[in-house]
């Protein structure tokens, strides 16, 4: 029993490793970019009187007696002419494992699948380097991201593969190099996908350590330029706050007469004040003396009713001795 289990397991897993190499094999794949079109041809072979298309096992159309059938929204994404599939504009979601099933008159069915991935094009890639020290580092700088996309760099049209003088890391996007005045050449970073490649502008390293150069003197530059306008600013404000001063000088002098001339003006109305109010304390005086008489002859005219048919005065008394 045990040689008949041991030959029926073996004899299984020949059958399960035909099964998937058949599989690894029957599956094709097929690439396409981003908001371009694809034509997928499906080679319908003679005596087939139906097709059946389907994308991850979803029906899309079916193809019967020379019609066309769609399902759901792929009668706007895609047409099926001439024994191929036309689709006009590719979508993310066009990514997947198609199967086409080509039944014949006999009833027998043939499957075929392919799969399709919607790549994005490729941009153009920078160059840019990054000294530190003794060495420079090159980057790769590419805005696509995926697994399809690969990293390759040239020195001189050749190939650069790691070694003492070349360090590739972060999967070929940096590249270090160890002397770079003896490999001051050009360089060119290129991005690699199925069916699309993009390459960047020639990097000539001579220049960057150049630029290295330059930036460090023109920083040396900018300090001297900077410390000269600080000092020249600090001899104007210096200068500023002297004439400041020099000039407040005269109005404060101007302001010390002025003081001593108030003075002596207030000292010289002084008396005239004083005159002033004794004038005004005369004039009451005099005022109330008036006041008074006045009073006093009327309380005498009271007490004597008589004497109001006399004459008031001397001058009335003269007259009438002259009228008699």
């Amino acid at each position: 029993m045990a040689p008949l289990r041991a030959a029926a397991t073996a004899a299984l897993l020949v059958i399960l490793a035909l099964v998937s190499k058949c599989g690894t094999i029957d599956v094709e794949i097929i690439y396409g970019f981003l908001n371009h079109s694809i034509s997928l041809p499906l080679s319908k072979p003679t005596g087939v009187s139906e097709i059946v298309f389907k994308l991850n096992n979803h029906k899309v159309f079916e193809w019967e007696n020379m019609e066309t059938n769609y399902f759901g929204s792929f009668s706007q994404k895609l047409k099926y002419i001439n024994g191929s599939v036309l689709i006009p504009r590719l979508q993310k979601e066009d990514t997947g494992t198609y199967t086409v099933d080509f039944i014949f008159s006999n009833g027998t069915i043939r499957k075929d699948r392919f799969f399709l991935k919607v790549l994005e094009p490729l941009a153009i890639p920078e160059a840019i380097c990054i000294r530190n020290d003794s060495v420079v580092t090159l980057m790769c700088g590419l805005n696509n991201e995926g697994a399809d996309i690969t990293i390759e760099w040239k020195y001189h049209d050749t190939p650069v593969t790691p070694s003492d003088d070349f360090v590739l890391t972060n999967e070929n996007k940096s590249l270090t190099i160890s002397s770079p005045h003896s490999f001051s050449g050009v360089y060119t970073c290129i991005a690699k996908q199925p069916k699309d490649s993009s390459q960047s502008a020639p990097l000539l390293l001579s220049k960057c350590l150049e630029t290295e150069g330059n930036g460090r003197n023109r920083y040396g530059l900018i300090l001297s330029v900077l410390s000269l306008v600080a000092f020249t600013l600090f001899l104007l404000i210096e200068q500023k706050c002297k004439s400041k001063t020099e000039d407040r000088a005269p109005h404060q002098e101007y302001n010390k007469v002025l003081q001593e001339n108030r003075g002596e003006m207030s000292a010289a109305t002084a008396p005239t004040k004083s005159n002033n109010e004794s004038e005004e304390r005369a004039s009451d005086l005099r005022n109330y003396c008036d006041e008074s008489s006045q009073e006093n002859q009327e309380e005498l005219t009271v007490e004597n009713p008589s004497t109001q048919s006399e004459p008031k005065n001397i001058d009335e008394s003269a007259e009438k001795a002259v009228g008699s």
